[in-house]
């Protein structure tokens, strides 16, 4: 009982100190205590603590400043990481932007947008026109930066059949419309160069003259038998050479169809296809030229005896005598046809020099063929798709090419196959010479990047152009199941193989012709082109002579350059439409 009554009471006490407030002081009083909770350890506590709060801690941010003068506003701005990083980084930029432009400035490279083809074609094409004086002679040389040249007076007819030869190129360029599918830009517009093509080819017109003792028949039915450049030569004779007039003619026959058939008399040009005829040897190769002795009485005797050499430059007889044949068609059995008295010649011209070419090289494994770029050309003017010369439509079945003598007879097969055999050979020589050239001619960063030669003469430059663009008129763009089928697979795989390195060469040939052409528009040559870009090494005193004439903008390099670049646009619109 007396247990009991002890445990009653104190479970009461208990009780009763629940009800009273809690606090630390009871907790601390009614826990026990713990080991590190000794006086001992309590003393040190309290000492780090008061070691900790000697000084007072630092602060997570900085405190508003409301004394002294005001910080500046690059103070603030600099005063965030944020900002400050952006500094960086603005800074970081303006350096690269630096550096790109020097760069840009020590490799040349162009940062605006050049002028597009078409409107460099533009630019040539009123140098030339704005260069022809009233008396049909164009400007003939001048220097790139404006200045006179001490050559200005002198003057050649045969460039200056060259330079109406590429305006009436231009002038038909401009009148089939391929320089429209862009939308012209102001100040870039068709050139107006029907008076330069008139005045010019009435003074080349008035040049020409049959021999002295002939003069009497010039007005006769015999006008077409030796009217020709005649010309001096150093011994007193007469001269004239099979290029000059095959020249002339072509000119000639390109300003009348450019004009619309109101610029030279076809008796002309007939007396003139007469002459290169005459001027044909029996194998179907030209002769270079003919010497008339002025007193002489017969001049046929004299032409026959005088006739001397083989011309060096085949291609432009022939394309002459093409054009020619085109104009002057004959109607038979109600079908007209080319001229057979300039076309047959033409293709005894092509078979002549192919045979030739291939004797040679069969005689000697180590025969390196010439560039007969001028045969390339007149090779596109042939084979070109549309072309009505080896059109079996065109042409009726009893007409037939055959040699001199009559004793090979080719079909139009075997002659297109001729032919193209030849081209091959022909421009496999023109891009040998360009792709084992150093690779300063090959490296877009440098001066040379694209020039087909060594030196980088425009004017050698364009005429490898020029055959490279006619070639690709007639080499196949890709090979159809008909040409599978045939089974001449690898002759058409090694034509493609050949196209595609005609394309890639031209391209860069391109690009190397722009960059002759002066594009100051204070500039009085504006639009012209440069005889090369940079001077040759010359390890002799005679050899420095040319470098002189590095900046000599002379009328037939523009003229080259600019038929060039209208084949190129030509051949690039008719990838595009293809494609």
């Amino acid at each position: 009982l007396v247990k009991a009554v002890s445990m009653e009471n104190e479970t009461i006490t208990l009780m009763g100190e629940a009800e009273h407030i809690w606090d630390e002081s009871l907790m601390l009083r009614n826990r026990k205590q713990l080991a590190y909770e000794t006086p001992e350890a309590a003393e040190e506590k309290d000492s780090h603590v008061s070691r900790i709060f000697e000084k007072p801690p630092k602060p997570t941010r900085s405190r508003p400043i409301f004394d002294g003068a005001a910080r500046g506003w690059t103070e603030t701005f600099m005063s965030s990481k944020r900002q400050q990083s952006l500094v960086i980084w603005l800074l970081l930029i303006f350096l690269a932007a630096i550096w790109t432009l020097r760069a840009h400035s020590l490799h040349k490279h162009v940062l605006k947008k050049p002028p597009r083809l078409g409107h460099r074609i533009r630019l040539a094409a009123r140098y030339l026109a704005d260069s022809c004086r009233e008396d049909g002679k164009f400007r003939y040389m001048a220097r790139a930066g404006g200045g006179e040249h001490v050559d200005s007076e002198k003057y050649d007819l045969v460039h200056h059949a060259w330079v109406l030869s590429a305006l009436s190129q231009y002038a038909l360029y401009e009148q089939g419309g391929e320089d429209r599918l862009k939308k012209e830009h102001k100040g870039d517009v068709p050139v107006d160069v029907t008076k330069a093509l008139l005045n010019s080819a009435r003074f080349i017109i008035s040049e020409l003259h049959v021999p002295m003792q002939q003069s009497k028949s010039f007005s006769s039915e015999r006008i077409g038998d030796f009217l020709a450049l005649w010309s001096s030569s150093m011994d007193g004779r007469l001269e004239a050479t099979t290029t000059a007039n095959a020249m002339i003619l072509s000119a000639l026959i390109l300003a009348d169809k450019a004009a619309g058939g109101e610029v030279v008399d076809l008796r002309i040009l007939q007396s003139l296809g007469n002459f290169l005829v005459e001027m044909q040897r029996r194998d179907g190769l030209f002769y270079r030229r003919v010497l008339l002795d002025s007193s002489s009485s017969s001049s046929s005797s004299s032409v026959q005896a005088s006739r001397e050499e083989v011309c060096g430059n085949m291609g432009l007889p022939l394309f002459a005598l093409l054009l020619l044949s085109d104009l002057d068609r004959e109607t038979a059995n109600g079908v007209a046809c080319p001229g057979s008295s300039w076309l047959k010649p033409a293709i005894r011209g092509f078979m002549g020099i192919a045979r030739e070419e291939e004797r040679v090289r069969l005689s000697n494994v180590h025969h390196k063929m010439s560039t007969h770029y001028w045969v390339v050309i007149a090779a596109g003017e042939l084979l070109r798709d549309g072309s009505p010369y080896l059109n079996q439509s065109s042409l009726p079945q009893w007409y037939s090419f055959t040699d001199h003598w009559g004793s090979s007879e080719w079909s139009i097969e075997d002659v297109k196959e001729t032919i193209l055999n030849f081209v091959e050979w022909a421009l496999e020589s023109i891009l040998t010479d360009f792709e084992v050239l150093p690779s300063s001619h090959h490296d877009r960063d440098e001066e040379m990047f694209g020039a087909l030669t060594p030196q980088g003469e425009c004017f050698e430059t364009a005429q490898r152009l020029r055959a490279l663009v006619s070639a690709l008129s007639f080499l196949p763009r890709t090979a159809s199941d008909e040409q599978r089928s045939s089974g001449n697979n690898d002759v058409l795989s090694s034509r493609l193989l050949l196209r595609s390195r005609v394309e890639r060469a031209a391209n860069k040939a391109t690009e190397y012709l722009s960059s002759l052409q002066v594009q100051s528009p204070d500039n009085p040559c504006r639009g012209g082109f440069m005889r090369a870009k940079s001077k040759r090494q010359a390890r002799f005193p005679w050899q420095e002579e040319p470098n002189q004439h590095v900046d000599d903008v002379r009328m037939d390099f523009v003229a080259d350059a600019m038929v060039a670049l209208i084949g190129e646009r030509r051949s690039l619109l008719d990838k595009y439409v293809s494609a």
